[in-house]
């Protein structure tokens, strides 16, 4: 059993580190590009990606109606 979990975790270094080695190199090689805008690619995809991930964990529409609702008994107090 010991055996198993070994090779398992093996293969699981594997899947995760050999494309993080390869978006790495990808990385490195955008960058030494004459046009230095294409090393801004994978960190542009990258925070987008984080962006879309934080919008999708908050409910958006909640915050923007609770804010709402708030200016406007505010402005009415005043």
């Amino acid at each position: 059993m010991a055996m198993a979990s070994g090779v398992l975790l093996w293969i699981l270094l594997m899947v995760w580190l050999v494309p993080f080695a390869l978006f790495i190199l990808l990385q490195i090689f955008l960058c030494r590009k004459e046009n230095k805008w294409l090393g801004l690619i994978l960190p542009a995809i990258s925070f987008l990606g984080s962006l879309v991930f934080l919008l999708q964990a908050t409910n958006v529409r909640a915050m923007v109606l609770s804010f709402w609702y708030q200016t406007l008994e505010l402005s009415f107090i005043c």
